[in-house]
């Protein structure tokens, strides 16, 4: 005997017009425990709509440093491109590691972190093109912080999970590159290496004396 179709199916997806259009809100009171890294991030996504004070309380209690989001999905990187109102700003930055916590910010701080983004965009423009001379006369030319963000967009994690030439990744780490530090995912430049297997890379930072501890 054929089984009747079930309905659940058909009413499922049916939600009201008014909710389609609403913008996900994040719900700062969900226990830490029941978030995985999607859901803090699609709350990232949105969390610049909450009040200042919100922002800091949910960044400090869940522990996450802006430095190490991507500046794709970054909420600090967004709120400066669009502008959004100092306070909010100031509420992001003291989640930021590579900014030193201030009382106060002003526009000219902005403008320091609008530089350093510009900064790190070019960089890794270059490293994309594996010319070694643009990046020495960009390195000697440029006052770049090259730790100023610890995400896919650090400029050695990019060289190495792109599989820029060797020749600039040794280069880098001439720099005052920091080898050690952790991506949001526990990820560190040594692990990267591994997963990309490039030998080369990973004894050059082994020799450097990048910390092997959590490939153990």
């Amino acid at each position: 005997m054929l089984r009747q179709p079930l309905q659940q199916n058909v009413v499922f997806n049916i939600q009201p017009p008014q909710l389609q259009e609403q913008p996900i809100q994040p719900q700062i009171n969900i226990s830490r425990e029941q978030e995985t890294p999607e859901i803090i991030q699609n709350k990232l996504d949105s969390i610049l709509e909450q009040s200042p004070n919100s922002i800091r309380k949910y960044l400090k209690k869940r522990n996450i440093d802006l430095a190490t989001i991507n500046l794709n999905r970054n909420p600090l990187i967004k709120g400066i491109q669009e502008e959004y109102p100092i306070e909010k700003l100031h509420s992001l930055l003291k989640n930021f590691s590579s900014f030193k916590n201030k009382k106060q910010i002003t526009k000219t701080d902005i403008e320091i972190i609008k530089y350093e983004i510009e900064l790190n965009k070019k960089i890794n423009c270059i490293l994309s093109t594996n010319q070694l001379e643009d990046l020495k006369q960009f390195l000697e030319k440029e006052s770049i912080n090259l730790n100023f963000f610890r995400n896919d967009n650090n400029p050695l994690i990019y060289a190495i999970k792109n599989g820029i030439s060797f020749k600039l990744i040794d280069y880098l780490l001439q720099h005052n590159v920091n080898i050690n530090f952790h991506l949001w995912n526990g990820s560190t430049p040594l692990t990267e290496a591994a997963i990309t297997n490039n030998k080369k890379v990973f004894n050059l930072l082994l020799k450097k004396g990048a910390n092997n501890i959590t490939l153990i």
